[in-house]
């Protein structure tokens, strides 16, 4: 059987070196029918370097600068030619079977997205890991049926919180190996709310 078409979006305005692992980790999936969408806005200093990478897989979309963080990903969202779309943020690292795990979980309990219920965090600066201790799914490792999407709000800051908050029955990935949540000092989140949520 054919695999669906994966979109792995990308809102970025990140270095040479974030952009690189990005597209690396996306590259070294194991599902292997999938494209990688980026979204950012015209002032990034690295868009003529996005746009050297891309190619059959990997998209760029520019938008207006002052666009939120939220029309950004709803951008990335719309721009997707995927069947099923998952959010692949670029400040993070992702095993190499983050889509497939997501997506076996999601049609195995025929729900709507698939969510981790959580994530390894990681202290750039000390380098100590941990398991995030979250009292709710995450929702930056979200995989969803496109057409199910909600609008994310016109917002700079939890915009993900409410479309996760939209699936009433996600299905629960238990598995923080997949996803190392990176705590570098230019997070949306501020620092301190971070790594408080470190175990």
């Amino acid at each position: 059987m054919k695999q669906p078409l994966i979109s792995c979006l990308c809102v970025t305005k990140n270095d040479e070196k974030m952009l690189d692992n990005t597209i690396k980790t996306f590259c070294n999936q194991t599902w292997k029918n999938k494209e990688l969408v980026f979204v950012t806005v015209e002032s990034n200093p690295y868009l003529d370097y996005i746009k050297s990478k891309t190619n059959d897989e990997i998209k760029l979309f520019v938008v207006e600068d002052g666009t939120t963080l939220g029309s950004q990903r709803n951008t990335t969202v719309q721009k997707a030619r995927g069947e099923y779309i998952i959010i692949w943020d670029d400040d993070d690292d992702f095993a190499d079977e983050r889509i497939e795990v997501m997506y076996n979980a999601l049609v195995k309990q025929g729900a709507l997205c698939s969510l981790l219920s959580s994530v390894t965090m990681r202290n750039v600066s000390t380098g100590e890991t941990s398991e995030s201790n979250l009292k709710f799914t995450f929702p930056a490792s979200m995989l969803a049926i496109k057409k199910e999407m909600p609008m994310y709000p016109s917002i700079n800051f939890s915009e993900d919180m409410a479309v996760m908050h939209y699936f009433n029955k996600p299905a629960i990935v238990k598995n923080k190996n997949i996803y190392t949540y990176n705590i570098h000092g230019k997070n949306t989140v501020p620092h301190e709310q971070l790594i408080s949520y470190m175990k």
